[in-house]
């Protein structure tokens, strides 16, 4: 599984420019995806968070986290 962080910049509901920030995974061979989003830049505890509502997703863990 890969692991990327990205972040963008888009309206919110105001028309005001906000920057979003995302963690994505990607299964190698299936090239399953799973994205989570949030307005603030990820912590520790965020990143934990997120890798476990992937393997919960993808029900199950990879054996190689790249």
């Amino acid at each position: 599984m890969q692991v990327d962080f990205g972040e963008l910049r888009v309206k919110n509901t105001d028309g005001k420019f906000i920057k979003i920030y995302a963690i994505a995974f990607v299964l190698s061979h299936s090239r399953y995806k799973y994205v989570e989003w949030q307005e603030t830049p990820f912590t520790t505890r965020d990143v934990l968070r997120c890798h476990e509502n992937a393997f919960e997703y993808y029900e199950g863990i990879t054996e190689e986290i790249v």
